[in-house]
């Protein structure tokens, strides 16, 4: 089995963390909630996780990084320094939205089943994105979209399953 090791950020919100991955398996995860202080935080998070694993920069096959919706500054900061380090390893980076990493926060259901999750955006206003359950997934059923959370509710009560919710504040 060929191994792949992931390092992933997120700096989209008040917390900044990092991890790495081996194939499915997590090796590490830092997290700390610095108030969006993430040009402070992060190269420190990442420098003691390569510490914890007795990894370093060259052994990462991926880098990836949450490219929002959240923190306009928050992302640019994980997304120029995801970026940095794959154009000096000459690596993959890619981006992964903050609202389909936040529905794998939840152990995938084995039934039918939808998740919505959803970002808070201030002023009863949220960015949302709704998925169906799938064999081994999350299917995104249209594309994310931002609106208040009166009409969020009201278009949810279209579906006719089983909904489960996730949020990031």
């Amino acid at each position: 089995m060929i191994s792949l090791k992931i390092l992933s950020i997120d700096t989209s919100s008040t917390n900044c963390s990092v991890a790495i991955l081996e194939n499915n398996n997590v090796l590490a995860y830092l997290c700390t909630d610095d108030s969006n202080n993430h040009s402070v935080s992060l190269m420190p998070l990442i420098n003691q996780i390569f510490q914890d694993t007795n990894l370093k920069l060259e052994d990462i096959d991926v880098f990836a990084c949450d490219k929002g919706p959240g923190s306009f500054t928050g992302i640019r900061i994980g997304v120029s320094t995801i970026k940095a380090f794959s154009d000096v390893t000459k690596k993959t980076c890619m981006g992964i939205s903050s609202l389909k990493s936040l529905a794998y926060t939840l152990p995938i259901p084995t039934e039918s089943c939808y998740v919505c999750s959803l970002i808070d955006a201030k002023h009863e206003n949220c960015y949302c994105g709704i998925f169906k359950v799938v064999e081994n997934g999350y299917y995104k059923i249209e594309d994310y979209f931002f609106d208040s959370i009166s009409n969020i509710i009201n278009k949810l009560k279209n579906l006719n399953k089983k909904l489960f919710f996730c949020r990031k504040c």
